[in-house]
C-alpha cells in the first residue's frame, strides 16, 4: 500500500489523480472504485500499478480516517474516573492536533481557529449567565454545520471538522465536559497551533 493524498477530481468524465507521498509521481483512478465520497485534499492508501505506457494507477482505493487515534481517545472521555481533567488532553493530544491542523490542506490560520474558540467562549458566557445548558448546547452542536460548510467551501481542511465533530460528542455531555474539557482543550489547541505556526495570521 502506498499513501497519498487526492489532488484532483474530474466528478464528470469520473476519474481522479493522486499524489503518492512517496514522490514517484501522480496515480490515476476512476472515481467509481473508491467506495464512499472524496473530495480534493482526501488521504488515502492504495496499491499503484504501471500501465503499459508507464502511467500509474491506483486500486484499491481506501480513505484514510483523519486524527484517527486522537478520535479514539477523546471518546474516552477529558476526565480521569476521578473527574479530574486527564493530562493528555492539555498538552499530548493538543500538540498533536496543532500540527496535524498545521499541515493540513486547504491551509487553517490562527484567526480562523480563533473565531471558533471566541464562538465556544461566547457560549461560555451565555452558561454562566443564563444557567441554561440546553441552550447553550443548541447553540453549540451549530458549529457542526458551520464548519461543514467551511470544508465543503474549501477554506478549512478536514481535519479540522473531525476535531470539532469529535469534541462536540464530548461537550454536549454536561456543563462540566463543555467548560472544564471542551473549552479547555480547544484552548491548548489554539495556544499549541500559536507555538508551531507562529508566523500563521
Amino acid at each position: 500500500m502506498v499513501k497519498g493524498r487526492i489532488t484532483n477530481l474530474n466528478e464528470e468524465k469520473g476519474f481522479g489523480f493522486i499524489a503518492l507521498d512517496d514522490k514517484s509521481g501522480d496515480a490515476h483512478f476512476r472515481i467509481l472504485d473508491v467506495i464512499g465520497s472524496v473530495q480534493r485534499g482526501d488521504e488515502v492508501d492504495c496499491d499503484v500499478k504501471k500501465s503499459y505506457d508507464g502511467r500509474l494507477s491506483a486500486t484499491n482505493i481506501r480513505m484514510k480516517v483523519p486524527l484517527a487515534d486522537y478520535v479514539e481517545s477523546l471518546s474516552k472521555g477529558y476526565f480521569s474516573q476521578d473527574g479530574v481533567l486527564v493530562e493528555n488532553m492539555i498538552i499530548k493530544w493538543p500538540q498533536y492536533v496543532a500540527k496535524k491542523l498545521g499541515e493540513a490542506k486547504p491551509t487553517i490560520t490562527y484567526s480562523q481557529l480563533r473565531k471558533f474558540y471566541d464562538k465556544i467562549i461566547s457560549f461560555q458566557r451565555q452558561l454562566e449567565i443564563k444557567h441554561n445548558f440546553d441552550e447553550v448546547k443548541s447553540s453549540t452542536l451549530l458549529l457542526s454545520p458551520l464548519v461543514a460548510e467551511a470544508v465543503g467551501k474549501n477554506k478549512v481542511p478536514k481535519e479540522f471538522q473531525v476535531f470539532i465533530d469529535a469534541n462536540l460528542q464530548q461537550a454536549k455531555l454536561s456543563e462540566n465536559h463543555y467548560i472544564k474539557g471542551f473549552a479547555l482543550h480547544y484552548q491548548s489547541v489554539l495556544g499549541y497551533f500559536k507555538y508551531y505556526y507562529p508566523s500563521s495570521k
